[in-house]
């Protein structure tokens, strides 16, 4: 029974892989879109496939825009339907699934109390800030935010988040490359090198973060 669950979660990520090697734009958007609508893609977090795709060599000004605006659209498009489904669902639905989503009490407090005092600057600030971006969409769906205001805020944000992690990321490549061709006197697939640092780096983060969101939580 574990074998098979193992095998078949080995050739779900195998297929969403594939997907994206194949279509960098539109496996970014769907992943991003289905992070940002709740489940926790911990195999690949967002983060990590924004700043690789930054890192990637031969990147031009109309492939750094495509992947921007798919960035910055599943972002968006994802934290709608996360919102309207905890709009809809309201306390019950957070008490039965917040922990899922790391959703401590400490995090609720921090966000209802910026909410408050500073409204559509509080949600793009919230949405900007590791560990507070999805309790800042599931907060502002409990407490009725209008959409009118939600959406525009959102959407700056997910657009500076994208812009954020993927100069972030070409940054690290390109510091990376100095490092490793003044070492080695070369720079053969130092870019390759790169992303993979990037991804373990991003990787024992979320990792960190999630377990310092269990103990919070308990």
């Amino acid at each position: 029974m574990g074998a098979n669950l193992v095998s078949s979660l080995s050739a779900i990520v195998s297929a969403l892989l594939a997907l994206y090697s194949a279509n960098e734009a539109l496996g970014l958007f769907l992943f991003l879109m289905v992070e940002e609508a709740g489940v926790p893609l911990w195999f690949l977090p967002g983060d990590a496939l924004v700043m690789a795709a930054g890192a990637r060599p031969g990147n031009t000004p109309a492939t750094v825009l495509l992947i921007l605006l798919a960035a910055t659209a599943g972002a968006f498009v994802g934290s709608t339907v996360l919102y309207s489904m905890v709009r809809r669902g309201g306390r019950p639905l957070l008490d039965r699934y917040g922990r899922f989503l790391h959703l401590n009490k400490e995090r609720i407090t921090t966000v209802e109390r910026w909410l408050r005092r500073y409204g559509p600057l509080a949600i793009v600030a919230g949405r900007l800030i590791p560990g507070l971006r999805t309790p800042t969409t599931v907060m502002s769906g409990l407490f009725e935010v209008p959409y009118w205001i939600f959406a525009p805020s959102t959407a700056l944000a997910a657009l500076l988040w994208a812009l954020l992690y993927f100069f972030a990321g070409s940054l690290l490549a390109s510091q990376w490359q100095n490092v490793v061709a003044l070492v080695a006197g070369e720079a053969d697939d130092i870019a390759e090198v790169a992303v993979v640092v990037v991804l373990l780096a991003i990787g024992i983060g979320a990792l960190v973060r999630r377990r310092r969101g269990r103990h919070a939580f308990h």
